[in-house]
């Protein structure tokens, strides 16, 4: 099972939120579902909210993901992507240093 973005197994508020940019959506996603992160982590290979807002350039969305989820950075998607590789392929290489420096704390 996949939660990518087409999935009706992800909240369809989050994957809105995090295709917008929309922090303030995530926050109530949470807040609707505390342990939504945790289910999404559970899997094995998941485009995680990460996924969908990295390749997009969402900065501050993203770091918000990795606060509450930092392992999310590292996750694979069913293509065998994290969002690193996904931001840089889109061009969004500050993005991508970020959860690399997170990785790099923890």
């Amino acid at each position: 099972m996949s939660l990518s973005v087409g999935s009706p197994d992800m909240d369809e508020c989050l994957r809105k939120a995090a295709q917008k940019g929309d922090i303030v959506e995530i926050y109530a996603s949470i807040q609707r579902d505390g342990d939504i992160f945790r289910h999404i982590g559970e899997m094995e290979f998941v485009d995680t909210p990460l996924h969908i807002a990295a390749p997009r350039g969402w900065i501050d969305l993203a770091m918000e993901i990795m606060i509450f989820k930092p392992s999310f950075a590292k996750k694979l998607n069913p293509k065998g992507f994290t969002p690193i590789h996904l931001a840089m392929e889109n061009g969004h290489e500050d993005l991508a240093l970020h959860p690399i420096r997170l990785c790099t704390v923890q």
